[in-house]
């Protein structure tokens, strides 16, 4: 006889299964104060995610992976993330914080100086030190999907972070905050109102990270 057993689950969107927690009793451990946590330099979060949007085209979705290359291996993707902001074009940024205990996070946002030698063009204003952008936090907590993201289906905006003046040839780093481990942070880049000419277009990769990232 054949018995047939139909197993179904209580989860109809994968979207909506929990984030475990890869540290498994840590946060008792630590909790018992007799433990003392290890105090560690602070490192560069480079972006999971970096897609273009166009509020004068809502629905188009950019291209991604441009920098793709065939190798004898087959194809490969290099860890590059576009910052490409001007009047119509705004960047949304995602990260992953992973690291438990380090979770205190700044955004920075670095820019190459006029002139310096870069593995890929890129573009800065053509006059002034620096470059005013509004940054806005948005409301997705999980990965988003690059391949259908554009401004009609990009996240709300819960948070406005004041005005940044990013430093052409140099760093800013913003005021730091709490971030959760396993949490995901994700932004939305754009010109300042006061500055809507502001047109950036730089790569960023793990040799030089120009553009955004975290601390």
């Amino acid at each position: 006889m054949l018995l047939n057993v139909w197993i179904t689950s209580t989860f109809q969107n994968k979207n909506e299964m929990e984030f475990r927690n890869p540290y498994f009793g840590l946060d008792e451990l630590y909790a018992q104060h007799r433990f003392q946590s290890s105090v560690y330099p602070k490192i560069v979060n480079e972006p999971k995610l970096a897609a273009q949007i166009s509020s004068a085209e809502p629905d188009k979705v950019f291209p991604v992976d441009l920098h793709q290359w065939l190798s004898d291996f087959g194809r490969l993707s290099p860890p590059d993330r576009r910052l490409q902001v001007s009047k119509d074009i705004h960047t949304i940024i995602q990260h992953n914080v992973l690291d438990y205990g380090m979770e205190k996070c700044a955004i920075a946002i670095r820019l190459p100086a006029r002139g310096d030698s870069l593995p890929h063009p890129y573009t800065l204003p053509p006059a002034g030190d620096t470059v005013r952008l509004s940054i806005c936090e948005l409301d997705a907590k999980r990965p988003l999907k690059e391949r259908t993201l554009s401004w009609s289906q990009r996240p709300p905006c819960v948070r406005q972070l004041a005005p940044v003046d990013a430093k052409i040839g140099g760093e800013i780093e913003l005021e730091p905050f709490a971030c959760k481990s396993g949490s995901y942070l994700t932004y939305q880049i754009s010109c300042a109102e006061d500055s809507p000419g502001c047109n950036v277009d730089v790569w960023m990769n793990h040799n030089q990270t120009w553009g955004t990232h975290t601390f």
